[in-house]
């Protein structure tokens, strides 16, 4: 048995982007304790930048809009996992559209292995009406919902999660910052703990 920790990167980010800051926010050598799985997102913004789907422009996350080329989104993350044995231990930390699109695949059970624990670190984006269920699922792993105090952009609050997921139980807590992989030693010490069995 062996603990991997899937890392799921925001829009104009990629893996190797969103392993540097996690990295930085719980240690290297905690990391050490877990295969880490960071996939690429399949649409390519610039250079180096990726999305999981295409958006027309960042505003875009707190309108409605379609998830253009999800699928393929689902197809990465799930081939990236092809590896993790059933007995393995699987835990997720998402950050923006790395948060939404592993909502969709939580909501709809489309992990080939089912994850220990979940944090979904400011979760951004209105849920397109042909991807979620017609009422709050409660998805039976434990997750953990991190939301900035400054998420000025994307309008993202705890209560507008709690209105627009479509999970039903979670845990929430918040860090003094925005839109950012938070880097305070409460926040450091919560995801930690959360990802450790």
């Amino acid at each position: 048995m062996s603990n991997h920790l899937l890392l799921l990167h925001g829009y104009t980010q990629n893996g190797d982007v969103i392993l540097n800051k996690v990295s930085k926010l719980v240690s290297k050598s905690f990391l050490d304790n877990y295969t880490i799985i960071s996939p690429n997102g399949s649409y390519q913004i610039e250079e180096e930048k990726r999305g999981w789907w295409n958006l027309e422009s960042p505003e875009m996350f707190n309108k409605p809009h379609k998830y253009e080329n999800y699928e393929d989104a689902i197809k990465i993350v799930q081939e990236s996992l092809k590896d993790v044995k059933e007995e393995d231990n699987l835990f997720i930390i998402g950050f923006s559209q790395g948060s939404v699109l592993c909502e969709i695949m939580l909501i709809h059970n489309l992990f080939n292995i089912i994850p220990k624990k979940v944090v979904l670190i400011s979760p951004s984006g209105i849920m397109d009406s042909r991807l979620y269920k017609s009422s709050k699922i409660d998805i039976g792993i434990p997750l953990l919902v991190i939301i900035g105090k400054k998420e000025g952009i994307f309008g993202i609050s705890n209560e507008n999660y709690e209105k627009d997921s479509y999970i039903e139980k979670y845990d929430i807590e918040n860090h003094e910052a925005g839109h950012v992989i938070p880097s305070n030693s409460k926040t450091k010490n919560l995801i930690k703990l959360w990802i450790t069995i």
